[in-house]
Formats: C-alpha cells, structure tokens, sequence
C-alpha cells in the first residue's frame, strides 16, 4: 500500500473540486494506493494556513490539485520544505490552462515545478509544451462518468437551428457577443438558451432586454447536464477568457451529440478539432462567430457527421480509460509493479 497526501479542493459543485472528488474516489477502489485528504476548497483563512502548514511536513508522495494561485502558494512554501525535505516526492495534476505560462514567468514557481517528479496535464499541447521545457509530463484529460447520454446521432438539421451555450455567465465569457451574433439572423431561424450561474464580474443588464429567440434558463444541475444539451442542435463556446484549461462542458456537449463551435482561446482548437467535431473561430475578429454560424447553418449534412464524430470522440474520454491509465502512471512514478 502507497500512501499519497492530496491537496486539492473537494466538493459536490465546480469543476476542479467534481474533478478531484471523482479521480480520488475512483482512485481509491484501486489496489496499492491509499489517500490522505488535505481539502483546499474552502477559503478560510485558518484552514489555508493549515493546509500549507500539512503541505511542509507532509512525507512519502504529494499530490497538489489546485488552480493557479494554489500552485503559487504551495511553490514558496516548498523553498522552505526542500530545506530539511530533499526525499518527499511532489506531483501535481494541473488545473487550468495557465501552468506553461506560470514556468516561463514565475522563477519560484519554475524550481518548484523542475523539483517536481512529475506533472498531469490537461490538454495535449499543454504536455507537448511542459516537456519541452524538461518537465516529466503525463496526459491527464477531463473526463465523463457516462460517455452517452443521447439518443445517437442527429438525424437532421432544421431551422430554427437550437443553440445552447452553458457555463458560469461572465463578461469574459463571450456572452454578448454571443446574443450579438444570434440578434442578426431572423428569430424563426435560430434560437439560443442561456444556462449557467450569473457571477458577479457579468454586466446582468445583458440579460434584461433579449430578443424572444433568445433567453436565459438558469442553471441546470450536473446530472441533468447533458440530457438537456442533447434537446438542442450546436453547442456554442466563445469564451475570451485566457485561463481557459479543459472545459468539461465541451465533454457534455459531445455526449449528447451536439457540434461545438468554439472560440479559439487558449487550449480550445487542440479539444475542438475544426471542421471534424466543430468550428473554430477568433474571438477578437469582427463577425467572425456570426460568419462561423453562417458557415455552420449552411451545411446540415455536415453537421450530422460532426455529430457522429463527437459521439466517438467522446469514448476517448471515458472515466475509467482516463483513469486507468493515472493509476498506471502513479504506479510508476512510485516504482510498484502493478
């Protein structure tokens, strides 16, 4: 039995914290390991400082599962763990889409992240770019508990086209870009619903005067996630915000069937492959995501194969695959025989 001491946030609701939640529980059903829980997800002040302080006298193998400012933290706490701790293996499942910056910019954080043995990366070219930059790096993908939840592909294509966009409603989202695009076409050819949780950094206004093709729903609750997606015809993702990692919403949308169109920001064109399961576009070029709607309307055959193609894409990304092969991985890097 190997025991690893885990910081990350654990709770029923955000992505990292349901990520992390699934990957121990799944994790821990497997032979040879055994996890000592540090939950980082609540922001008390008291508790933060506990978790550090678990972090500097913490043996054997660690596994940190944060975001950016985590990683931040646990770094400089290392500078003073490496003192009297060179033995104590630390390995960090990366969350977000911002680590290769952190390394190139944060000469704390780049020591902290060489004395590592190990990084579990998110995104291909994410893993590509770590070890390039002499980082030992393994695949470590989103993933979906269920990878079908629709009924097969969609059998046509019709107007009114039926958008969804779901994630937290945020200006950095795209989401009045997004109202903008769909404003243009006549309402009896298009419609778009709105789902997700408003967070304060929204200009709510947006959502007050909408045309009668467009609305917002409210927030939907994971279990239903992607049987609600699968009523619709596209998933549209145009996001601008520059941490984007790997969204698990885009998984939701390739269970149920539906091609995504998605902004090109950060890790988005190596997940959405352009013109295979979706359409790619640039955020920042004028009425580039209406014209990518255009494109995407004018061609319905089309958008049944991207349908297709996601219902396999999706197998990729089955938990226990993506699982099987962390444990394999973890096995290794702590020399057991499996």
């Amino acid at each position: 039995m190997h025991d690893f001491t885990f910081f990350g946030p654990i709770a029923p609701s955000g992505g990292p914290a349901i990520r992390n939640r699934l990957t121990i529980n799944y994790l821990s059903t497997k032979k040879g390991l055994n996890f000592l829980i540090n939950n980082t997800h609540s922001k008390n002040v008291f508790i933060r400082l506990k978790n550090l302080f678990s972090f500097l006298f913490a043996r054997g193998t660690i596994i940190i599962s944060t975001s950016q400012k985590g990683r931040a933290s646990f770094s400089r706490v290392a500078i003073i763990k490496r003192l009297f701790d060179k033995k104590t293996k630390i390995i960090v499942f990366s969350i977000g889409g911002t680590i290769v910056d952190e390394y190139d910019k944060d000469k704390v954080f780049r020591n902290f992240l060489k004395s590592c043995v190990a990084v579990f990366s998110q995104t291909t070219r994410m893993h590509n770019d770590l070890l390039e930059r002499g980082i030992n790096s393994f695949y470590f993908p989103n993933f979906k508990v269920e990878t079908s939840e629709s009924n097969g592909t969609k059998s046509e294509f019709i107007k009114p086209f039926k958008l969804v966009f779901l994630s937290s409603i945020r200006n950095k989202k795209g989401i009045a870009e997004l109202i903008e695009a769909v404003s243009r076409f006549e309402p009896e050819d298009v419609s778009l619903d709105i789902f997700g949780p408003i967070r304060k950094d929204f200009d709510a206004d947006i959502l007050e005067e909408l045309p009668n093709n467009i609305q917002y729903k409210g927030f939907i609750e994971k279990e239903n996630v992607t049987k609600t997606l699968s009523k619709y015809d596209i998933f549209v993702f145009p996001t601008r915000y520059e941490k984007e990692g790997f969204p698990t919403v885009i998984l939701d949308a390739y269970s149920a069937g539906l091609p995504v169109i998605s902004s090109n920001i950060n890790f988005n064109p190596d997940i959405v492959k352009d013109g295979y399961n979706g359409f790619i576009y640039d955020p920042y070029s004028k009425d580039a995501l209406y014209l990518t709607l255009v494109k995407a309307f004018s061609n319905p055959k089309h958008l049944e194969t991207l349908s297709m193609n996601n219902l396999h894409e999706i197998k990729k990304y089955n938990i226990d695959l993506v699982l099987n092969n962390v444990y394999d991985n973890l096995m290794s890097l702590v020399g057991k025989k499996q």
